[in-house]
């Protein structure tokens, strides 16, 4: 849909939401506030950005919180920006929210992850020992593992996304949660590796520079006309980048990136040879 931004989207289907929770129709909220009901309509599905005065009005309507009020302001702020930098745990869970979607409509899913498993490929054992240690307040850890470890089923879907992910081969060394927990996560790898819609890679120690060593990132394709989008991720933010430019810089990353990593059979070689030697010390 042209005109739609990852911000915009994830903008629209939190007012869409709203309405909804609010037992209201698109057309009885227009009546209400005195709009056409194709302006909220373009709202909802991320064509258009309400200006910030305008979704105050609507949220206020609506009876949403204040914080909740406040958070989706400050998104419809800035629309002519080339990115959205989610800054904060509440615009970061609208970033993650907006994650998954992607996931879920993509065509093509592209990750490099130079130091860990990808999220969207840990079992439950690892996702707990890297949240338990993060910092994660202890009564999110579970509910945040459950979302982590349900993202990799749209592999199993009717109409899976093609997925290439390359991994750094210290990822596979670094013995998050234990040995036990290590070995189970590689021989899941090993699992999720032999799906027909899955190329795994791994990037060995003795490769030379390539951008994962810049940090880790998704790339998303979709079916529709929707551009292809990138996510970064850290501790305090996540960016993500729809600009075609921005696009193409890390698309070349990642062709640089396979160009040095291992074959899929030579990675599953690797993986199975780690795994087995955590297995024998455990």
């Amino acid at each position: 849909m042209a005109g739609v931004t990852p911000r915009s989207a994830e903008l629209g289907r939190a007012l869409k939401r709203a309405r909804e929770a609010a037992g209201l129709t698109a057309s009885g909220i227009s009546l209400q506030m005195g709009w056409s009901s194709s302006t909220v309509g373009r709202w909802e599905s991320g064509v258009r950005m309400p200006s910030p005065a305008d979704a105050a009005a609507l949220l206020t309507a609506l009876g949403v919180d204040a914080e909740t009020r406040d958070e989706l302001v400050a998104m419809a702020r800035d629309k002519g920006e080339r990115h959205w930098l989610a800054v904060g745990l509440p615009e970061q869970a609208r970033a993650l929210s907006a994650l998954l979607e992607a996931e879920r409509d993509a065509a093509e899913i592209t990750t490099v992850a130079p130091n860990l498993v990808p999220g969207m490929l840990q079992t439950t054992a690892y996702a707990r020992a890297i949240l338990g240690a993060g910092g994660v307040p202890e009564h999110e850890v579970e509910p945040r593992v459950r979302v982590r470890v349900g993202r990799r089923e749209v592999l199993r879907d009717q109409n899976p996304p093609r997925l290439t992910t390359m991994i750094g081969e210290g990822a596979l060394r670094r013995l998050v949660g234990g040995r036990k927990v290590m070995a189970h996560q590689l021989r899941t790898l090993l699992d999720i590796a032999a799906l027909p819609v899955v190329d795994l890679r791994i990037v060995p120690f003795t490769a030379d520079w390539a951008p994962d060593l810049e940090g880790m990132f998704d790339m998303f394709a979709f079916r529709d006309d929707r551009e292809p989008v990138v996510h970064l991720e850290n501790r305090r933010s996540a960016l993500v980048l729809h600009e075609p430019d921005d696009v193409e810089a890390y698309r070349a990353a990642a062709d640089i990136v396979m160009s040095v990593a291992m074959s899929p059979e030579a990675s599953a070689g690797l993986i199975a040879d780690v795994a087995e030697s955590l297995e024998g010390t455990s």
